[in-house]
């Protein structure tokens, strides 16, 4: 799993400990324990589609009610490609783990 991958799982599991914390900033967050590359913490595939996973309920008891602002949403298709590839991991991984 690469660190994008690996960084949801950390992310999503701070968003079920801490309720008031934005997504967003927990992405980053999560992201710069693997790297301290400001691209990579930045880019945009992999954060939208985080994003988009936790707004549309995908990861358990996590809020959805958190404003994204001008994203990019599953248009193009390497963020689907993305999308689909974190959404995988994630599921696997809660299978395995259950959270």
């Amino acid at each position: 799993m690469g660190i994008y991958g690996k960084a949801a799982i950390i992310a999503a599991k701070e968003l079920q400990i801490n309720k008031n914390a934005h997504p967003r900033e927990v992405w980053k967050k999560s992201v710069s324990n693997f790297t301290n590359k400001k691209s990579s913490i930045e880019k945009g595939c992999p954060q939208t589609t985080f994003l988009i996973l936790c707004k549309e309920g995908f990861i358990k008891n996590v809020s959805t009610n958190f404003e994204m602002k001008n994203e990019l949403f599953v248009s193009q298709p390497t963020t689907f490609q993305k999308f689909i590839y974190i959404w995988l991991n994630l599921k696997v991984w809660l299978h395995f783990h259950s959270i």
